[in-house]
């Protein structure tokens, strides 16, 4: 897994850079999950509690090394939307 330099940038500044190769392969982990179909509510609250702590912890501690806080916020909300939905939770969309 190759580490994007602005990525590993923000992880260091957020004290979780030492831990960028688990964070990968937990994610990909997740995907396998999802792919599976297998408890769906579960895995969508997985990604969203990760999405989230990763999210604070990037605004929290290198905020100014991200280039738009505000769009990277709303890619992430839009991706939960999809994920949400892809459970079963949210319909009508």
């Amino acid at each position: 897994m190759g580490r994007d330099r602005r990525h590993g940038a923000v992880a260091d500044a957020a004290g979780f850079g030492w831990a960028v190769a688990v964070i990968g392969a937990a994610e990909a982990l997740i995907a396998i999950w999802v792919i599976t179909g297998w408890a769906p509510v579960a895995a969508a609250a997985v990604q969203t509690a990760a999405i989230v702590a990763m999210n604070a912890g990037g605004l929290w501690r290198a905020r100014c090394l991200i280039a738009d806080p505000a769009g990277m916020i709303l890619q992430n909300a839009a991706f939960l939307m999809l994920a949400w939905v892809a459970a079963g939770v949210i319909h009508g969309l």
